[in-house]
Parts: C-alpha cells; sequence; structure tokens
C-alpha cells in the first residue's frame, strides 16, 4: 500500500514472494501472478486451492465452506471506492465494479 495514497500496489510483500518462490513462483508483484507467460500462475493457484480445501474439510456445513475464489488485480482500498471511510466493505461497488467476476462464478460449473 501507498503510506501516502492509502492506494494498493502491485507489488508484493516480501513474505508473500517467499511463498511465492516456496510453492515454484517467482513472481514479484501480482500482475506477474495473473499474468505470467501462460495466463494465470498454475503453481499459486494450486497452492491457495490446497489451502481452501484444508479450511473447508473443518466446515461444518457448505455455507461455510468456500466453493470458488478469484485473485483480483489489487486489494479493496478507500482510494479504489471498495471500502468506506469507516472501513466497512461497499457492497454495492464491489458488485457493481466486479459483475463480470461474480457472474462467471455462477456460470462454471
Amino acid at each position: 500500500m501507498n503510506l501516502e495514497t492509502g492506494e494498493p500496489l502491485d507489488e508484493l510483500t516480501p513474505a508473500t514472494k517467499q511463498w511465492c518462490k516456496e510453492v515454484g513462483c517467482e513472481a514479484n508483484s501480482v500482475t506477474d501472478v495473473l499474468n505470467g507467460p501462460n495466463g494465470p500462475n498454475e503453481k499459486v493457484l494450486e497452492a491457495i486451492q490446497k489451502g481452501i480445501d484444508r479450511a473447508n474439510a473443518k466446515a461444518v456445513s457448505n455455507a461455510q465452506r468456500v466453493q470458488k475464489f478469484q485473485i483480483l488485480s489489487h486489494d479493496f482500498s478507500i482510494p479504489t471506492g471498495e471500502i468506506g471511510p469507516t472501513m466497512k466493505l461497499k457492497r454495492n461497488v464491489v458488485v457493481k465494479k466486479y459483475a463480470d467476476t461474480i457472474d462467471r462464478f455462477y456460470q462454471e460449473t
């Protein structure tokens, strides 16, 4: 995050870069993860899915399970409009801004 403006940065944190290296990805930015030579980095997506699978195994009901996920190009923030000044999510803004992504969740099987 840019400390002066509060805008999310494309650069990954050192801890995230280290995790990416551990799963076999040399990404330094979110763009690197999302737009690799062959699209999104499969190793990162597989590692995230394994973590979700472990969490889902402990879920008591289907309502607690993560069914699908998407890595977004940037974090939600106040400057980009997804979060308000009290740090609450602006659902209407998120639904409008990411309508295509949300629609794909319901179209895919």
